[in-house]
């Protein structure tokens, strides 16, 4: 028995349109893999979780936590070429880099002056230049440092 003419066109047109689907989902899933592969996070709005303020000591890094991982274990504890990142009054030196996922730190090239209070500006838009419309583009935070502390005290007493 012989299908009829549209029926075999219905058919191969059923069967190019579930081809055609399954190539689709399969590239689509493929891209969000190396995308995950890569280790970014693409999602705009960006969750910070931690960032340190407060009173700390002179050889403390500067941290930002984020509520979900940003980027892949390859971009751990690299140098990120870029001075826009951390801008702090008084002016700092120092790098930046991932300390894991969801971390990023600034660590100063010498250690923090002692008894001096520090403002700062986490710029979201240098570490994540490729993102549109990221929220927030940028985070200001302040901070202080201990004054000299003694460290060990000893001695006798005379009466």
């Amino acid at each position: 028995m012989r299908m009829p003419v549209r029926l075999r066109w219905l058919l191969l047109g059923v069967i190019l349109l579930v081809a055609f689907t399954m190539y689709w989902f399969n590239a689509t899933r493929e891209a969000e893999q190396s995308f995950q592969y890569a280790g970014l996070n693409l999602n705009p709005d960006k969750e910070i979780t931690h960032i340190t303020t407060g009173v700390i000591k002179s050889d403390t890094l500067l941290a930002v936590r984020f509520k979900e991982e940003q980027v892949g274990g390859n971009d751990l504890n690299q140098t990120i070429d870029s001075n826009d990142i951390f801008v702090i009054e008084p002016a700092l030196k120092g790098k930046v880099y991932w300390t894991d996922r969801r971390t990023v730190v600034f660590a100063p090239a010498q250690p923090l002056l002692s008894r001096n209070r520090y403002i700062g500006i986490f710029n979201l838009k240098a570490l994540f230049p490729g993102i549109e419309n990221l929220k927030p583009e940028r985070r200001v935070f302040e901070f202080e440092t201990l004054g000299q502390q003694i460290l060990n005290l000893s001695g006798d007493f005379q009466p």
